[in-house]
Order: structure tokens, then C-alpha cells, then sequence
């Protein structure tokens, strides 16, 4: 795992960064993780590159750490998949990859129901119909990412 909060790193620096990082430990992932302070636009929210796993993260804001907790798993479960035998008995990393975008989408969503919430009494419809969308969402990526890690679990 790496971290960093310097200005200037690009997405390029990063990937590069974290394979020297890989081959120094011995490692065959790296989560990479940027202060979001100082984290050039071409960093990614969540998104993995092969081996690499690059994120951002704010100390001062709770909800950031679902993204470092996403990072993590994400990990772990590419881990345990390089680490089975049969490639017919691996997860799926594409499966594994749309989820966490999709849960990255409704994660977002959060703000824009803040701004909702606190800009007037009429938007309590707009909030709810929101709420009840998100949570349809998550749980079926739940539901996606328990059968993949299952999947995983059991393989091994």
C-alpha cells in the first residue's frame, strides 16, 4: 500500500510508483492511495489498472473511507484469485470492476442528496425517490460482490 499527499503526482507517476513499489516488496498488488488535497484530476475516484489499484481518500471526510475500504477488498479478493489454480473457478474481475463503479455512482449520489436536503422542504420528494433508487442499487452490487467473493472463498 502506498500513500501519498504531494502535489503533482499524476496518474502515470502513480501506476509507475506503485509497480516500482511491487517489485521492491515482492508484491503482487498495490493499492494506491492520494490525499484527496493534493490529487492531480487525472486520479480516479476507484479504479484498478491490472495489478494496481489506484484511490482517493480525505481524513477529514468519514465517507471518503469507502473508498479505501473498496481498494482493500478489491485487493484481497484479486489475491485470492491469483492464487487459484483454475482460471474456470476464478471470479470475475470485470463483474467485481462494474460493481464498484456502479457503488462509486451511488456513493456520489450522497452529496447531491445533501444539496437537496438542505436547500429546501420541496425536495423531500426528490430525496426520497433518490434514497429509494440508491438502496435498489446497492443491494443488488451487494448481492453481486457476495457472490463473487463467495466464489472466491470457496476456491480456495
Amino acid at each position: 500500500m502506498e500513500c501519498k499527499q504531494k502535489a503533482g503526482v499524476t496518474l502515470d507517476d502513480s501506476l509507475n510508483e506503485a509497480d516500482i513499489a511491487r517489485r521492491n516488496r515482492q508484491a503482487a498488488i498495490c493499492v494506491y492511495v492520494h490525499s484527496e488535497r493534493t490529487a492531480h484530476d487525472s486520479i480516479p475516484r476507484l479504479q484498478r489498472f491490472g495489478c494496481d489499484i489506484i484511490t482517493r481518500w480525505n481524513p477529514e471526510d468519514q465517507a471518503s473511507d469507502l473508498w479505501v475500504k473498496a481498494a482493500v477488498m478489491v485487493a484481497k479478493a484479486m489475491s485470492v484469485r491469483a492464487a487459484q489454480k483454475s482460471s474456470g473457478e476464478a471470479a470475475s474481475l470485470d463483474k467485481m470492476d462494474r460493481a464498484i463503479q456502479a457503488l462509486g455512482k451511488q456513493i456520489g449520489h450522497f452529496e447531491e442528496i445533501a444539496t437537496w436536503a438542505n436547500s429546501s422542504s420541496s425536495a423531500t420528494g426528490k430525496i426520497v425517490k433518490k434514497v429509494d433508487a440508491m438502496k435498489v442499487e446497492l443491494e443488488e452490487r451487494l448481492v453481486t460482490l457476495n457472490d463473487e467473493l463467495d466464489k472466491l472463498k470457496s476456491a480456495v
